[in-house]
């Protein structure tokens, strides 16, 4: 299937009739990942069917060619949740730094899971501008958003999101606050230390058992100082 007359049969399949087979036949040119597709893709983003729009831009995502950035970004005005979250996904594997404006107004999506993605996405790119869009997503009601904004900010590893990302060691939720000691592992700011410290005396002891578990991941002279502290008071 990956020769010529492979992609052409693909290419011509993208205008059957059957909504399956058009759908089928962007996900197989998205597995081959030949550039040369991606003008067909493109003019998929336009079917009439949600899965073929769908399938079209996760297609575009897995060839990661820029050019496809800026219909991407058009096609986030599509009014189906699905498709735009495949569009996120796709922006976040092409990794342009010119998608971080949309993927940003994405965190605001009526979407959870459009949200959601629009986080990781972030994360992939790592463009520290977009470190104060994922702060102000923090306060974001869905678990599963701030869980993938928290680990977009351990990706981006920018110094200024330590003190949120502390705060999120304290999240009603443990997946995110086991994200925040991983992020802040990742960061390994020693600044970081001291704030970590003042939450061993948090009346909940989930955190405080994440809070050892960031300074372990931190892994610094620092952190092993501190949790060498914390154990010997335990002990003692």
């Amino acid at each position: 299937m990956e020769d010529a007359s492979g992609m052409k049969v693909l290419i011509e399949l993208l205008k059957d009739n059957n909504t399956r087979l058009r759908s089928a036949a962007a996900g197989a040119l998205g597995g081959i990942k030949d550039a040369s597709s991606v003008g067909v893709l493109v003019e998929a983003l336009k079917d009439s069917d949600d899965d073929v729009r769908s399938m079209a831009a996760r297609a575009l995502g897995e060839i990661k060619d820029a050019s496809s950035v800026g219909v991407l970004v058009e096609a986030l005005k599509d009014s189906n949740s699905n498709v735009r979250w495949a569009v996120v996904g796709a922006l976040g594997e092409i990794k342009d730094a010119s998608s971080v404006g949309v993927l940003v107004e994405a965190l605001k999506d009526s979407d959870d899971d459009v949200r959601s993605m629009a986080a990781r996405a972030l994360g992939e790119i790592k463009d520290a501008s977009s470190v104060d869009a994922l702060v102000e997503a923090l306060r974001d009601s869905n678990n599963n958003v701030r869980w993938a904004v928290v680990g977009a900010l351990g990706e981006i590893k920018d110094a200024s999101s330590v003190g949120v990302l502390v705060e999120a060691l304290k999240d009603s939720n443990n997946n995110v606050r086991k994200a925040g000691a991983a992020a802040l592992g990742r960061i390994k700011l020693n600044e970081s230390v001291s704030k970590i410290i003042q939450l061993y005396d948090h009346p909940f002891g989930a955190v405080t058992e994440i809070a050892r578990t960031a300074l372990e991941l931190m892994d610094t002279p620092e952190s092993r100082a501190a949790l060498a502290e914390y154990d010997a008071k335990r002990k003692g």
